[in-house]
């Protein structure tokens, strides 16, 4: 039996270690490989007031975008746009343009986008509608069709664009016959009676215009 020098057993009782310790250095420089990746692909957040439509868009639809953020982060940021948009006209043209331009793969990814967004927002609606107590449903549902309302308004205004493609030019209702038809029977039993408590408040809504209009006095002849 070859006996082994007091060096060569040393050396070889450190390979095992080497080894082991290459391999884990390996692993954490992957580790770290990845999450730069992962920042490096990650679109920062675009500041409105100075952003283009552009970058907007980009940061909607990209999968490390807005939809990584936290629900109330996402509602936060699409509230902004909206707001943004509204008062700006320079920057509706801007996101008309974005849209006129648009191949229809982007479109399909954005159009695919705002879908997600909305029927997500439309559950979690639901579900806290589900958990509210009876006496002050009648508050949070005012504020959610005024809240949608104001939604398809803005569909109207910045959307002609998409006039004609799926989502771009619906009505409320649609809109919510749309998320139906793309929830799960779980998601379903939850958004169904919501539905109709909001189909309930709207009816309700109109006869208070309509009475509102009847009791307006007419107007002088000048």
């Amino acid at each position: 039996m070859t006996q082994q020098t007091p060096v060569a057993a040393i050396t070889t009782r450190k390979r095992p270690a080497m080894i082991g310790g290459l391999v884990g250095m390996v692993a954490v420089l992957g580790i770290i490989g990845y999450v730069a990746f992962g920042i490096f692909v990650t679109p920062g957040k675009p500041t409105l007031a100075t952003a283009s439509q552009k970058e907007v868009l980009s940061y909607i639809t990209n999968s490390r975008g807005l939809g990584k953020l936290p629900r109330v982060e996402q509602e936060k940021f699409m509230l902004a746009w909206k707001q943004s948009l509204m008062a700006d006209d320079a920057k509706k043209k801007d996101l008309k343009n974005c849209f006129d331009g648009m191949s229809d793969a982007e479109r399909a990814e954005f159009t695919d986008a705002i879908f997600d967004h909305i029927r997500r927002s439309f559950v979690d609606d639901a579900s806290i509608y589900a958990r509210t107590p009876s006496n002050e449903r009648y508050k949070f549902l005012r504020d959610k069709f005024k809240e949608y309302s104001g939604e398809a308004l803005f569909v109207k205004d910045v959307g002609d664009s998409f006039k004609g493609a799926i989502g771009f030019n619906w009505s409320t209702d649609e809109q919510q016959k749309w998320v139906i038809e793309h929830t799960t029977p779980q998601e379903r039993a939850i958004c169904e009676p919501y539905i109709q408590a909001l189909q309930d408040m709207k009816i309700m809504i109109r006869k208070e215009e309509g009475r509102n209009a009847e009791s307006q006095p007419a107007s002088m002849p000048g």
